[in-house]
């Protein structure tokens, strides 16, 4: 199987003839007779369509920072590459965007998407009784989700990308000749959470950044020289936090030190 290409579409049509393929639409709650149309939905900024090559999720916004979302997948892709195509659009979401949680809701009896919601890690939080029309019949609705700290905890790539923001930080500090001892990068948390910070920082996400390495930060008692390492926000045009040796500026795919003294 090739590599899964996932990218935001501003247009309803490739989804909308997803939905409306004979072997799709019988899939799908609460349907209403005649063609379904996404236009207006799509239309809507706040709501993101991921479309891959066989369907993609729709992630309808319900508040700041929380998500709906609905898959979508033509019979060629189901399977292995419907897992693959969730599994990047959710980290397109977590890194790229402002959410915060992820949620969906799924019929009784729908197995297919109940198997692909908990491969994507998400858990179940309650069952409302009768409250969803699904193959011609009233039955209930299961709600899953997902929380950008629990998705954080299985990522792929945030070790790693951890483990290159302290050693850009090290090659920085060497640069700038500061004689600061190095971090300690051997801890695998400090690692995942440098790396999520890292991750949303090179995608514009330098909110979200602070607040959730700020929350590690805070939860393990993460000290040196006798204080809690919070960082903060400096600038975010261009992106700049302050943590503690100086100002980190954040460039497209790399970052830069700047002394403070």
């Amino acid at each position: 199987m090739s590599e899964v290409q996932v990218q935001r579409h501003f247009d309803a049509g490739t989804m909308n003839r997803v939905l409306n393929h004979d072997q799709v639409r019988p899939w799908l709650a609460n349907k209403e007779d005649g063609v379904l149309d996404l236009t207006n939905v799509v239309q809507d900024q706040r709501n993101i369509l991921l479309m891959g090559e066989h369907g993609g999720q729709m992630f309808r916004w319900l508040q700041p920072g929380v998500y709906e979302v609905h898959t979508a997948v033509l019979p060629e892709g189901r399977g292995e590459w419907a897992g693959e195509m969730a599994a990047k659009a959710f980290r397109l979401m977590f890194t790229c965007s402002d959410a915060y949680e992820i949620v969906t809701r799924i019929p009784r009896g729908h197995i297919a998407a109940l198997t692909l919601a908990k491969m994507l890690g998400m858990r179940h939080e309650f069952t409302a009784s009768n409250a969803v029309k699904f193959r011609e019949r009233i039955t209930d609705l299961h709600v899953l989700s997902i929380r950008i700290q629990d998705w954080a905890a299985f990522a792929p790539g945030l070790v790693e990308r951890g483990e290159w923001l302290h050693r850009r930080m090290r090659e920085e500090a060497e640069r700038l000749k500061l004689g600061i001892e190095p971090h300690d990068d051997d801890d695998e948390s400090h690692n995942r959470y440098t790396g999520l910070a890292a991750e949303l920082a090179l995608q514009g996400q330098l909110g979200k950044a602070v607040t959730l390495y700020n929350r590690w930060v805070s939860i393990v008692r993460h000290v040196r020289n006798g204080l809690l390492q919070h960082i903060t926000i400096v600038s975010t045009d261009p992106p700049v936090i302050r943590f503690d040796i100086g100002l980190m500026r954040f460039h497209p795919d790399d970052i830069e030190v700047i002394p403070t003294c």
